[in-house]
């Protein structure tokens, strides 16, 4: 990144209620409805989900998306397939689901280029699992050697 410098150890994640944006410089301007704008600059990575509350038995749909509003192309690097993982867990960080595990990746290596003219990676999954009433912490994980990047959201069963 040109005239950013980007410190990020491991994985960093923050949480918001419906939305989350992982992400080099300004704020940004993320609506209270589950992040529906985009960001306008920056590289990062945000996790939606379609709505903050669920009844009984609803699936919960996901959107991992990381994003690039740089000058410069950004690499992800892959070890395997598997370009991203999802987990919800309960409100004690018990793992309840993980849409990785019992499959199987291709064990290749790949990269996947974001920036100027591609600016959004999206990847999305549905929860169809059955969840008690309560509050659980959906993950999404860009699975990048070179770039591990993760965001949380919050939602509700009812």
């Amino acid at each position: 990144m040109s005239s950013q410098k980007v410190t990020v150890i491991g994985m960093a994640m923050f949480a918001l209620v419906g939305a989350v944006v992982l992400r080099v410089g300004k704020a940004p301007d993320i609506s209270e409805a589950q992040g529906e704008k985009m960001p306008e600059s920056g590289f990062g990575v945000y996790l939606t989900t379609d709505r903050p509350i669920y009844s009984a038995g609803q699936p919960i749909n996901a959107e991992l998306c990381v994003f690039n509003r740089t000058e410069e192309k950004a690499m992800l690097s892959f070890r395997s397939g598997q370009r991203y993982d999802f987990v919800v867990s309960d409100s004690s960080g018990k793992e309840i689901w993980r849409w990785s595990r019992g499959r199987m990746f291709i064990q290749m290596l790949g990269q996947e280029a974001v920036g100027p003219g591609k600016t959004q990676l999206s990847y999305t999954q549905t929860y169809a699992g059955k969840l008690a009433p309560g509050t659980y912490k959906l993950t999404g994980t860009v699975t990048a050697s070179n770039r591990p990047m993760s965001a949380s959201v919050t939602v509700e069963m009812r």
